[in-house]
């Protein structure tokens, strides 16, 4: 294989390597709560801040913790929308206002799909979950959100 060739094949896999322990690095999980009515569930989730974690989000993951998640926070209240491209397991994605409370929640999105998921109202951020926890959880549409100070009570 020529030296120069071989050279570029490393200095790629180098910078790969690079960016993809900058992107797990910065993601560590935080308690999250979501208040229903009597109960209160807290998930511990990674908050997608960067870009390029947005972008990421939780595609190519096998296996979530069953109280585990990642928040998509906003500066700007906007109808949000995702898709599951690369996405191996089922979510429930929350949607949330910049109260806190919980505005929209599509349950088990597809796997692969490329269809569009949309909050269909303006909110602040998206909160994913395994599918079926929402239901499992009585987790409903106007319930609220506590995430570091985020959403104001």
């Amino acid at each position: 294989m020529n030296k120069n060739i071989l050279f570029l094949i490393i200095i790629a896999l180098v910078a790969w390597s690079v960016n993809k322990s900058d992107e797990t690095e910065a993601l560590t999980a935080k308690n999250l709560t979501i208040i229903t009515g009597a109960d209160e569930h807290i998930f511990a989730v990674e908050h997608a801040q960067t870009y390029k974690q947005k972008q990421q989000g939780l595609m190519h993951r096998e296996h979530l913790d069953e109280m585990a998640g990642m928040i998509f926070i906003y500066q700007q209240p906007r109808i949000i929308s995702m898709w599951m491209k690369n996405t191996l397991i089922p979510l429930d994605m929350i949607f949330i206002d910049e109260q806190g409370i919980i505005r929209t929640i599509r349950k088990n999105t597809v796997p692969h799909s490329l269809e569009s998921i949309s909050s269909e109202v303006p909110v602040v951020a998206v909160l994913e979950i395994n599918g079926g926890m929402s239901e499992k959880l009585n987790i409903n549409k106007g319930d609220r959100v506590s995430y570091e100070n985020t959403f104001t009570p």
